[in-house]
């Protein structure tokens, strides 16, 4: 009879194992938004296609326009050279001084500036850029900034490769 018990036992042991182990939760894609938050979202991901994202507050969502960047695929390297033009964001997210920003991501690492652009001598660059000193998914931090026209360079590092998301911010 003991070794009846054992043996139950063990089955219903090994069974969690086999059949009923815990999901997992897919290294390709970040968490679902959590439905509470109220300020600026900022969204990373990196797919097997490349690295992806958008930022969204008050029901707006805007889609970054990715830099320069490298990806693996299976068999190969994919680089991609884009001209600094694309730092300048076609279209802005309007957000008021003050609002919190939580970052939402897959990458394993993401360095966040976000500056005013100036062009100089046909160059274009983000000047004085400030880290918003979000890395990891979760982060939060306050866009304390004068009101103005802003670019957000939101760098993300996966497994698969690196590449940087540019969006407009417009500080209210």
């Amino acid at each position: 009879m003991k070794r009846l018990a054992i043996l139950i036992v063990s089955l219903v042991l090994m069974g969690g194992c086999f059949w009923g182990g815990s999901p997992r939760r897919s290294t390709l894609n970040p968490r679902p938004a959590i439905s509470s938050f109220s300020g600026v979202l900022l969204v990373l991901s990196g797919r097997r296609e490349g690295a992806t994202g958008y930022i969204e507050f008050d029901g707006v969502r805007q889609q970054g326009a990715v830099g320069s960047n490298c990806w693996h695929e299976p068999e190969a390297m994919q680089c991609a050279d884009y001209a600094p033009e694309v730092m300048v964001p076609r279209s802005y997210l309007d957000v008021p001084q003050g609002t919190v920003l939580r970052l939402q991501t897959d990458a394993t690492r993401v360095d966040a500036l976000i500056g005013a652009l100036t062009r100089d001598r046909g160059r274009t660059q983000i000047v004085n850029p400030d880290s918003l000193g979000v890395r990891a998914d979760g982060d939060l931090a306050i866009i304390d900034l004068p009101v103005g026209f802003y670019t957000l360079n939101a760098h993300g590092i996966w497994p698969l490769g690196e590449a940087p998301l540019y969006f407009g911010i417009r500080v209210t």
